[in-house]
């Protein structure tokens, strides 16, 4: 779902940025089912995710919506910060928004059938329909945050959710602001740490 986030702190590897995308539908050890650069990109992937749910400004970011949304916060606020990153690209992008696209899908790309169809064809519908660049656009992400209700199983308010967004994004892109800076430092140590292995 933030697969924006995801996508930026492995960039320059196609290992980490193909493994970003795998991490979603990847469960349990990482025990040499994949190629270890593969296995890289997930560990980061999961790293990210445990760092992010411990950091104050993603918690606080969490528990800024009503409280029959708070439980699905965490995931409202994936999604929310992608839109911030988005919209902020040209301060915490490597290059156009469109070419870095391009790249996450030549690298997905590059690994061919190690990568299982489902992934390749999520990553084919992500590049197709323009997905990273859109979450620059409001609409888009509350399209994102109410269609996220339909994908669980049991009964949840995430139709609703987009109003809990819009009313909140100031706020939340403040939070936003202060997480983001401090997370492309812990994926540069994290990734400098790896080189030593």
């Amino acid at each position: 779902m933030n697969h924006l986030a995801h996508f930026l702190v492995a960039y320059g590897d196609d290992g980490l940025t193909a493994g970003a995308l795998l991490a979603d539908r990847t469960k349990g050890r990482l025990d040499g089912t994949f190629p270890a650069p593969l296995e890289r990109g997930i560990a980061l992937h999961r790293a990210v995710d445990a760092w992010t749910d411990q950091h104050p400004e993603a918690r606080a970011a969490a528990r800024a919506f009503d409280p029959e949304f708070r439980r699905f916060g965490p995931i409202m606020t994936d999604v929310i910060f992608d839109h911030f990153l988005a919209r902020q690209w040209t301060r915490f992008g490597p290059c156009a928004i469109g070419d870095f696209a391009d790249n996450a899908r030549a690298c997905v790309a590059s690994w061919g059938e190690t990568i299982p169809a489902d992934t390749r064809q999520a990553m084919h519908r992500m590049h197709r329909n323009g997905t990273l660049a859109r979450y620059a656009d409001a609409d888009f992400v509350v399209n994102v945050l109410e269609h996220l209700g339909t994908r669980l199983r049991r009964p949840n308010p995430l139709a609703e959710s987009g109003v809990q967004f819009t009313h909140r994004a100031h706020a939340l892109e403040l939070h936003f602001e202060r997480f983001m800076p401090e997370l492309l430092e812990f994926t540069d140590t994290w990734r400098a740490g790896q080189q030593d292995v």
